[in-house]
């Protein structure tokens, strides 16, 4: 059943609303660049007056622009733990603290230097977590499916009016979900608000107008497939073979 001349600002409202459902925020982006505190400061004054030389002194013969043992190099490790620096700098403080590195045969750091090394990348993972983070963030939509769901979940409807919508990106490592391959264009916001109202269409009723009835024909009998099936089985419900 139809409505055919539904409140228009009620249905405004409910066909901007189930279009805002194709829509969610994730999680904010991170400010790497946030403006520098007095605790900042004092992080890279550690840095550059105490663990700097213990780089230069233990790591810096083996990781730098020519060796890149492990694929790491820490030549332009300035104290920031911005992006995957951070990640870096847990791995060395790991390495360091277990003796692991500097490997053997290779001069050894005190049990002093080591202890200086994990308390600053303590205190610098620390204050980068105390950091104000900025709110905006990145903006994407639901999948096909997701929406699909919605619409039944809200609706009860039952319909697939979401098959004009293109199908989803596949991302690299192979999922259809990736939020880099979920962003929005116009014609996709045009597409999600005319399937919230082709949803709405179906699903309102007008109580003044009489349901729109529709008359169906089935012919049955032996006359009506005059040349039937050769086989002595055919496949039935379930995938069972059923006597012809």
């Amino acid at each position: 059943m139809r409505h055919r001349n539904p409140p228009s600002r009620f249905r405004l409202r409910f066909v901007a609303a189930l279009a805002a459902a194709a829509f969610f925020a994730v999680s904010a982006a991170q400010a790497e660049n946030a403006p520098a505190d007095d605790r900042s400061q004092a992080i890279q004054q550690r840095f550059q007056q105490q663990i700097q030389p213990l780089i230069a002194k233990y790591c810096l013969r083996c990781h730098n622009a020519d060796k890149m043992k492990s694929g790491i190099r820490v030549d332009q490790a300035d104290g920031t733990l911005a992006g995957r620096r951070v990640f870096l700098w847990r791995d060395i403080r790991e390495q360091v603290t277990d003796e692991a590195m500097p490997p053997e045969d290779e001069p050894q750091p005190s049990t002093e230097e080591r202890q200086l090394l994990a308390a600053w990348v303590d205190d610098a993972v620390a204050m980068l977590r105390a950091r104000k983070q900025a709110n905006n963030g990145s903006v994407r939509r639901l999948t096909v499916s997701q929406y699909r769901n919605t619409l039944r979940d809200l609706l009860g409807l039952e319909d697939d009016l979401t098959e004009t919508l293109p199908p989803e990106a596949i991302s690299k490592e192979g999922f259809a979900n990736n939020t880099q391959s979920m962003l929005l264009s116009p014609l996709l916001v045009e597409a999600y608000f005319n399937i919230a109202e082709q949803a709405i269409d179906r699903c309102l009723v007008d109580e003044q107008s009489p349901p729109e009835i529709q008359n169906f024909r089935m012919d049955l009998g032996k006359k009506i497939n005059p040349e039937p099936c050769p086989d002595k089985l055919i496949l039935g419900a379930l995938s069972h073979l059923l006597e012809n």
